[in-house]
């Protein structure tokens, strides 16, 4: 039995811009991300495939609705 999906903040950077995920890209599209500075990336659900940008007061205010990525990791997918 496979363990839950681990993708980096960067990572869905990249797939929320629609990149392939590669250095450069992640880079790229996690500086991108930065600069909405009221806004971050985030899941539902324990899916992390699938990202998408909220206010960061919502994600505060609702923390087990709203998860976060972490910025690095030891463990990390590979996603077409």
């Amino acid at each position: 039995m496979e363990g839950p999906t681990t993708i980096t903040r960067a990572q869905a950077s990249c797939i929320f811009y629609g990149e392939s995920i590669k250095a450069e890209n992640e880079r790229e599209c996690e500086r991108r991300l930065d600069d909405l500075v009221e806004l971050d990336i985030c899941y539902l659900d324990n899916d992390p495939t699938e990202p998408f940008v909220v206010a960061k007061i919502k994600i505060q205010e609702f923390p087990h609705r709203y998860k976060l990525y972490s910025r690095t990791t030891s463990s990390s997918l590979h996603v077409p």
